[in-house]
């Protein structure tokens, strides 16, 4: 059975490209993303690009540490993850920036998570679209600041 995931969408007021480079900037993350505690560029690729990064998150009753590595699709501004080490089972997921007209950028994000212990579907969904919600509302502000 694959991974389980939740997929949302919102407006943007920036570019895709603006979009896309706010998200590239992993070093930026702890600035703007309420969530996260710290991140570290593990491995780059030989562009100089990251390729595997460390975050650390703070979850609902712990901190929850992982390695997701990066694949860049420049032409259709996606920027995709897989998961490669750390507290959970699996995760993975993509961001996607769509121009809309008017300087307006649809952003959509598909993600699943394995936390590697049983949760009941439901409830897993449910933390997993919150978060989903949340860190999208943050990316906007964040983007939006930029442009």
């Amino acid at each position: 059975m694959g991974l389980e995931t939740v997929q949302k969408s919102v407006t943007i007021n920036a570019s895709p490209q603006q979009c896309y480079d706010a998200l590239c900037q992993f070093e930026s993350y702890p600035q703007w993303q309420s969530a996260v505690q710290s991140i570290r560029v593990v491995a780059k690729y030989p562009d100089g690009r990251a390729k595997d990064v460390e975050v650390v998150v703070h979850a609902v009753v712990k901190k929850i540490r992982y390695v997701l590595r990066y694949q860049y699709d420049d032409v259709r501004h996606k920027l995709s993850w897989t998961y490669v080490d750390g507290d959970v089972r699996n995760a993975e997921g993509w961001y996607q920036f769509k121009e809309v007209g008017g300087d307006k950028t649809e952003a959509t994000c598909q993600m699943g998570v394995d936390p590697g212990f049983w949760v009941p579907k439901t409830i897993r969904n449910t933390l997993t679209e919150v978060t989903l919600t949340k860190s999208m509302e943050e990316l906007k502000t964040y983007a939006e600041k930029k442009g």
